[in-house]
């Protein structure tokens, strides 16, 4: 059998899932040709199709036309070659030589093309060039499909099924899930009674008019040997109206109970039908007991009233658990209510701690302002004795003024006048003139260093006269640039600041000295051609004050202006970065002069890292930052679900990150606080999307995956949160 022998000419000329230039279509509608199927006979027409197939790659195609312009050579007369190739494959084999089988192998493939072997080995030779052509030594999936294509048409069975498998995942092939179904169905119908008996199990519940046809043909089929399979089929056959086996078969059923699917009929009999239990199913009974699962308990309760030992030694073994667990969880509770008094303890002590420091620091507060009023007075006083002796000293000047210049005065009033006023002027300015504002040191913050003009940089190298200014807290991904650099676009900087992971942060302690944050936001012109998408945002302290814009590769650089007033703790957190994007010439600026007092800023907190906490149970993969909280599944794995459990001690307010799924089959995520839910994402095969959500202060966050029905044998899903930060504020949206 060939490619699409089962579809008619329409179906090939038709179908948009398929491409009537392949070389497998081209030679399916020679075929239509040839044979009349469909369509009238046409030579003419066939020979053109049989030559665009042969030319597109088809191997059939390729055969038939050899043997339209010369005689096929008889098989005796290369059969001592094609013999000697074949025992020098074996021979290969069996002494592990994988290198010379594949080249025995391929020689006889041409040789076959030119004598021919028998048709059984034939079949042989191309499922195990496929099977080679699959190994890492030689691997060419698309020649491995080939093969096992070429196996199918000489009418293996075992040839259907690896195209089955191939077309299912698209191994040197498109994925076509329609043609590996044919390909599968093709197997069954070609294949011994096992597999037929397999694929009817299989398709049950999905196909139940297919599956009895099937078991039908096995029942029908089977002898000697396949006497197992025929009492099986028979079974199912009868289990097909109710569902369940008829009481009278049920001996002959605890027989064959080996078969999963068998022992599947007879669970689902004995639980509707608890009183068809008899001496003889108690064997059956146990097992079902040791295999353990949710139905375990009852069928410990059904062994037992069969007489087991083993059922009444197990129940016993749960009611001491039982009564052991209660014990395990009364203690747990009374440890927690003595844990739980003790912290109500410690927090009112600890209230009055800070009520007397509060008592004081009132007093000293009230102190230091009769002090600056008492000293305000005092500099008043001096200052108005100055201006008195000023006051008199003019006085004085004046008059001697007036006496050297009596006849001036008398003479010329008006230039008199305007000389009086000036020297007024002259004595009275340096009366008022004081300290000058320039002679004000700023009030510097010793952690960072910040210059007279009341503005700081970020960076580590101080361009434009800047001095630098050191972080709070820095994520280990942060990188501090001291030296100049250049953006894409040639734009020159001075100075940067930027990130080497997927997600860091870093804090700056202001303490309301500064009100604004400047600076250019760019791709370095190291790293012009990133596949980033990266980003940045501000906190000041429990506010989210700017989001910049996503830059990649070609961006150009733009402008950065935050407003910063009242801000004690600023947090600046970069996500998906790789060392591409900076953020130039940043600096901190007090624009409106005023500083705000230290009363009126927030409480200085610094957010964490998810990953940093303490966990409680599960497990979870960091990524390469580190600040990653992640699940996967592989297609071997048998459980859906996957959680990580982490004790917060009701510290933190919120969590923030981005949600990623990778994987072939929908999943979602579930966050819960204190066994709460409180985030739930929608299904997703594969993408991101930002979060933030509410904790609360919470005491213990669990981070739950939920893995969607995979595809047996093809299935691997990752999904998570990249960045998952904690923070002490609430955020603005919660996410329910």
């Amino acid at each position: 059998m060939y490619r699409y022998e089962d579809l008619s000419l329409d179906d090939l000329l038709e179908d948009p899932e398929i491409d009537p230039e392949s070389a497998d279509a081209l030679y399916a509608i020679a075929q239509h040709y040839h044979t009349g199927k469909e369509v009238e006979k046409n030579e003419e027409l066939y020979l053109d199709y049989l030559q665009r197939a042969a030319f597109a790659g088809s191997e059939l195609a390729q055969q038939e036309l050899a043997q339209q312009n010369k005689p096929e050579p008889t098989i005796e007369k290369n059969a001592d070659k094609l013999d000697a190739l074949w025992q020098k494959a074996g021979d290969a084999r069996t002494a592990g030589n994988l290198r010379e089988e594949f080249e025995w192998l391929r020689q006889a493939k041409e040789a076959d093309q030119e004598a021919g072997y028998d048709l059984a080995r034939k079949q042989t030779l191309y499922l195990r060039l496929g099977e080679l052509y699959s190994m890492p030594e030689f691997q060419n999936l698309n020649e491995s499909y080939r093969c096992y294509c070429m196996a199918t048409e000489l009418g293996s069975y075992q040839g259907a099924l690896k195209c089955s498998e191939y077309l299912y995942q698209g191994k040197g092939c498109a994925r076509d899930e329609k043609q590996a179904r044919g390909m599968y169905d093709l197997a069954v119908e070609r294949g011994p009674l096992k597999l037929k008996y397999d694929a009817a199990v299989a398709k049950l519940q999905i196909d139940p008019v297919k599956a009895e046809k099937l078991l039908r043909q096995v029942q029908e089929g089977s002898s000697g040997s396949d006497e197992a399979l025929r009492e099986r089929a028979a079974l199912h056959l009868a289990a097909q109206e109710n569902g369940i086996l008829p009481r009278e078969l049920l001996t002959r059923a605890l027989g064959q109970r080996e078969d999963a699917s068998i022992r599947a009929l007879l669970e689902k009999t004995y639980e509707e039908h608890p009183d068809w239990l008899t001496g003889e199913a108690l064997p059956f009974a146990e097992e079902m007991v040791r295999a353990g699962g949710k139905k375990r308990t009852r069928w410990l309760k059904l062994a037992a009233g069969l007489g087991s030992s083993f059922a009444q030694q197990e129940i016993e073994k749960m009611e001491q658990a039982r009564r052991a667990e209660e014990a395990r969880k009364a203690e747990e509770a009374r440890r927690a209510e003595q844990a739980r008094i003790a912290a109500e303890q410690a927090r009112r002590a600890e209230e009055a701690r800070r009520a007397e420091q509060a008592r004081r620091a009132e007093e000293a507060r009230v102190a230091a302002e009769q002090a600056r009023r008492a000293e305000e007075v005092r500099i008043g006083t001096e200052q108005n004795r100055t201006v008195q002796k000023k006051g008199n000293i003019v006085v004085r000047i004046l008059r001697k003024v007036l006496s050297a210049f009596g006849g001036l005065f008398k003479n010329h009033p008006i230039i008199a006048a305007i000389l009086v006023i000036y020297m007024i002027s002259v004595v009275g300015g340096l009366a008022a003139t004081g300290v000058r504002f320039s002679q004000f040191a700023w009030n510097s913050i010793a952690a960072f260093g910040q210059n007279a003009l009341g503005q700081a940089q970020l960076s580590t190298a101080g361009g434009n006269g800047m001095i630098s200014m050191n972080p709070f807290a820095k994520d280990e991904g942060v990188a501090l640039i001291p030296e100049a650099g250049t953006f894409n676009t040639g734009e020159a900087y001075d100075s940067a600041v930027g990130a080497t992971t997927g997600y860091s942060a870093v804090e700056y302690l202001l303490e309301g000295e500064c009100d604004t944050l400047t600076g250019r936001w760019g791709i370095d012109a190291r790293s012009i051609n990133t596949e980033c998408d990266s980003s940045f945002q501000v906190y000041a302290d429990d506010r989210l004050v700017y989001q910049s814009p996503v830059i990649t590769a070609g961006s150009t650089p733009v402008d950065v202006s935050v407003d910063l007033t009242g801000c004690n703790l600023m947090t600046i957190i970069f996500q998906d970065a790789d060392g591409s994007a900076v953020l130039a010439n940043p600096v901190l600026k007090n624009v409106s002069g005023v500083k705000v007092d230290q009363d009126e800023l927030p409480e200085a907190k610094s957010g964490v890292w998810l990953s940093t906490t303490n966990l409680m149970e599960g497990s979870f993969s960091s990524g390469d930052s580190g600040h990653s909280v992640y699940k996967s599944i592989y297609y071997y794995d048998d459980e859906k679900e996957r959680s990580a459990t982490f004790y917060l001690g009701g510290q933190y307010e919120s969590l923030s990150g981005v949600l990623s799924v990778s994987g072939n089959e929908s999943s979602h995520l579930e966050i819960l606080a204190d066994d709460q839910i409180v985030y739930t994402s929608e299904p997703m095969v594969t993408g991101s999307a930002p979060i933030s959500i509410n904790l609360n202060g919470c005491e213990k966050l669990t981070i739950r995956a939920s893995f969607g029905q995979q595809v047996e044998n093809f299935a691997y899903t990752t999904i998570g949160i990249g960045g998952a930060r904690l923070s002490y504020f609430p955020v603005q949206n919660e996410n329910a």
